[in-house]
């Protein structure tokens, strides 16, 4: 699991993490079934972790896109 996949899950729904980041579900799920988070809500996905006491970085985000691109 990459690091985004592991963002989404730290929310129990995908609602719940759409909420949490101010995206529309249905782009969500997109990003979900991609196993990407677009780089403009990343700092919104930090932010959002950090309020329910998970630890998550924009540098954690992008290594995953760099992993991604050199696979």
């Amino acid at each position: 699991m990459n690091t985004h996949e592991a963002a989404i899950r730290l929310w129990p729904r995908l609602i719940d993490f759409a909420h949490a980041v101010g995206a529309p579900y249905e782009s969500v799920k997109q990003w979900n079934r991609a196993g990407r988070i677009p780089a403009p809500y990343w700092l919104s996905v930090v932010e959002a972790a950090r309020l329910i006491g998970k630890t998550i970085t924009v540098e954690e985000l992008a290594e995953a896109i760099d992993k991604r691109k050199a696979a």
